[in-house]
């Protein structure tokens, strides 16, 4: 996430890269680019984050000490799956957490279309778990 990319004014975040393995690209799909409503505690740590970085516009908001996008896989050796482990929550990974955020989704019955748009799938079938 880039700081041109925030817009704390308006809670929103503009989704339209992809980082993989140091490279920047396009999103796999024209759905993948979309506006995210940052909830209160993302805007919090943003405005806080704002305050403590020169926040340049094509700055990424979170970045290594070298200022590089971080390694999915190393955040997810060395933060999320031992968070994960004191919770008791094992088998963790990336992927995971977007299924828990639709199933969430799907539990308060968000209708089907509004959640594909906020994950950013080309089809509700993928959303709803269907064929693709």
């Amino acid at each position: 996430m880039r700081w041109r990319n925030v817009d704390l004014p308006r809670k929103l975040m503009r989704i339209e890269e992809r980082v993989y393995d140091g490279n920047f690209d396009d999103p796999k799909t024209d759905e993948s680019i979309r506006m995210v409503e940052l909830p209160p505690a993302a805007i919090r740590l943003l405005k806080q984050r704002a305050r403590q970085k020169k926040a340049e516009p094509d700055a990424l908001v979170f970045q290594s000490r070298a200022g590089t996008a971080y390694d999915c896989r190393t955040l997810l050796r060395r933060q999320l799956k031992p968070a994960c482990e004191k919770l008791g929550i094992t088998g963790i990974n990336w992927h995971s957490l977007r299924h828990a955020y639709v199933t969430a989704h799907s539990s308060v019955h968000t209708p089907l279309g509004t959640v594909q748009a906020l994950v950013g799938h080309s089809s509700s079938e993928i959303t709803a778990g269907g064929p693709a």
